[in-house]
């Protein structure tokens, strides 16, 4: 391969017809089929997660609530345990 990887990139392939690029192809989601799910459900779960804590730290700073009267000091454990407080 003459071209340099891009940024990324950790391995290339290359092949030398249309019926091995459809055999490389068919190989690769045959591949895919079998990785495990929880992989995935996981990154999910924190992405969620994440996205839970950035909506709720704001909706505290903007209702005024903050750790120790100080602005910016909200501690992510207390925002933590207060959504699992809300969520049950």
């Amino acid at each position: 391969m003459a071209a340099p990887l891009p940024a990324g990139a950790l391995s290339c392939r290359t092949v030398t017809d249309v019926p091995a690029l459809h055999q490389l192809l068919r190989r690769a989601f045959q591949l895919s089929k079998t990785l495990p799910d929880e992989l995935l459900h996981t990154f999910r779960k924190q992405v969620v997660l994440a996205a839970g804590l950035r909506d709720l730290r704001g909706a505290l700073l903007k209702l005024g609530i903050q750790k120790d009267g100080n602005p910016g000091a909200t501690d992510e454990r207390d925002l933590r345990a207060l959504h699992r407080e809300r969520a049950t």
